[in-house]
């Protein structure tokens, strides 16, 4: 192929492809260039870099898991659902060897970019568990955390800095998402009060504070 033909979706399908096949979980520009007979100059006319080419693919690799896990579980619940969840990562993780191993890669502590881009991977786990797992223990204190959407979307962008998507879109999508796995595998309503025994408005009252008044009402239970 030539450079003239060279786009990002090129670029990060041959990508994907190359982990795929090589079920390494690394991918290199260098690499890339060499699959498409193009100088690796070129490539970054339409990725930034090693770093870029790694959340694109990292992005396509969650997506696929959780669409995996999602279509694994559709209409179980209890028990049922906990091990079709199990038996379906298995499943992924012998079938898709190299974008596991980019999974389980990627985030690290100091990366927020992918540590926010992983967020629907935990979103998947703990929605199923925790309603099922901690529904019988006694000790258990259940707790609901708020912010207005002015502060969230602050926080959102001092965390894990701008996006192409507005502060506003991304809080909407993630909350979309949680509250369709939270009513799917628990048959309640995400963010009912009824359904916690604490609700906390952290902008209102800190999240340093939320965390204390938890920590100590867990203590005193």
């Amino acid at each position: 192929m030539g450079a003239k033909g060279l786009t990002k979706q090129v670029v990060v399908e041959t990508a994907i492809r190359f982990i795929e096949e090589s079920e390494c979980g690394v991918v290199s520009m260098h690499e890339i260039a060499r699959r498409l007979g193009v100088k690796t100059p070129s490539l970054y006319n339409h990725i930034k870099g090693n770093k870029e080419l790694q959340y694109e693919v990292f992005q396509y690799a969650i997506d696929k898991f959780v669409s995996n896990q999602q279509c694994a579980v559709a209409g179980l619940v209890g028990d049922e659902a906990v091990k079709a969840f199990a038996r379906a990562c298995h499943r992924f993780a012998v079938e898709n060897k190299g974008l596991y191993r980019l999974i389980m890669s990627i985030p690290s502590e100091q990366d927020e970019r992918a540590k926010e881009m992983a967020v629907p991977l935990l979103d998947t786990v703990v929605t199923l568990l925790s309603d099922y797992i901690l529904c019988d223990v006694a000790d258990c204190l259940t707790v609901f955390v708020h912010a207005s959407d002015e502060q969230r979307a602050e926080r959102i962008v001092k965390v894990y800095g701008q996006r192409e998507k507005s502060p506003a879109q991304r809080l909407h999508d993630k909350d979309n998402k949680r509250r369709a796995y939270y009513e799917l595998y628990t048959g309640m309503a995400w963010g009912d009060a009824s359904n916690y025994q604490l609700c906390l408005d952290s902008g209102k009252i800190g999240i340093a504070n939320c965390v204390n008044i938890i920590a100590n009402l867990y203590k005193k239970k």
